[in-house]
């Protein structure tokens, strides 16, 4: 396998090289930045290439029996697989290159399951992009307007996606992590884990805001936030107490649903054992009752 490899990829990286040999004589008078994007798209090339090889180099690729006649066995009931058919699947990395991945698939009668144990291995996710790929995607998808998140995909991963394709992907990457935070709540109403120690001087901040939503109708969002307090500092003469390590949850639910959710993070916070507590709030009364549910005795 490693012969296969050097053979490929010296191939691969003398192309670029020359390459890039060929473009400098049609361009005498480039900037860096135009040589350096010249030099990313073909190590992209390669990138892909490299990248496709060396995930297929697996035994879950082909699947074979072993020596003794073994055949592979279903994780779950540990019944032996049936083997399936070929199927190759087509991923888009960086620079709009496409991996090649060819791999078998199995059939689990017990769990009524077909699945392919090479994505498994290699943590692929759903949809045609690569699973660093779509976390970029989430990650702009959380921070900025989807649209404006295709011109940042576009300039940081040379890489085209629909604003669809990032509305859809950060959406579900959102419910994904909505889910995980209420089944962590639940685990924590049943088994009533001691919480881990908070810092000394603690605050928290919670607050609802109007936001429009689709139909032309208002909803409220409520959001909690959860920092420490640092010690007092002078600064041009006056004494100034600033917070730190900010953490958030936020939901558009009633108030009740709401402080029983945010329990995820007070536990993970450690607001029920911090030495002091700082409530920062208004008057609401929803407000004064989520205070008295996670921490009574806030100042």
């Amino acid at each position: 396998m490693r012969d296969d490899f050097d053979a490929k990829w010296h191939e691969l990286a003398e192309e670029v090289m020359s390459g890039m040999k060929e473009w400098r004589l049609k361009h005498p008078r480039a900037t860096l930045c135009e040589i350096e994007s010249a030099l990313d798209e073909r190590l992209g090339k390669m990138r892909a290439r490299m990248l496709a090889d060396t995930a297929l180099a697996s035994a879950a690729t082909e699947m074979t029996r072993s020596e003794g006649g073994e055949g592979w066995r279903c994780p779950a009931c540990g019944k032996e697989l049936e083997m399936r058919g070929k199927q190759e699947r087509l991923l888009t990395s960086q620079y709009n290159q496409s991996l090649r991945i060819e791999r078998r698939y199995v059939y689990a009668r017990n769990v009524k399951r077909v699945f392919s144990p090479l994505d498994e291995e290699l943590d692929l996710l759903p949809g045609a992009l690569t699973p660093s790929l779509q976390e970029d995607i989430v990650r702009l998808g959380t921070w900025m307007p989807f649209r404006r998140a295709v011109g940042e995909v576009q300039h940081f991963r040379h890489t085209d996606v629909s604003k669809s394709t990032i509305e859809r992907l950060t959406e579900k990457a959102g419910a994904a992590y909505v889910a995980v935070q209420n089944s962590e709540v639940e685990r924590v109403e049943r088994e009533l884990p001691t919480p881990p120690q908070g810092s000394a001087q603690q605050f928290l901040s919670v607050d609802g805001a109007m936001v429009p939503v689709v139909g032309g109708e208002w909803a409220e969002v409520r959001t909690l936030v959860i920092g420490d307090v640092l010690p007092p500092q002078q600064v041009k003469g006056e004494q100034i107490v600033r917070t730190a390590n900010h953490s958030y949850f936020s939901r558009m639910l009633d108030a009740n649903t709401f402080e029983r959710l945010a329990l995820v993070e007070t536990q993970r916070r450690g607001v029920e054992t911090a030495q002091a507590v700082a409530a920062v709030t208004d008057g609401a009364e929803w407000i004064q009752k989520f205070i008295d549910h996670h921490r009574f005795d806030a100042v």
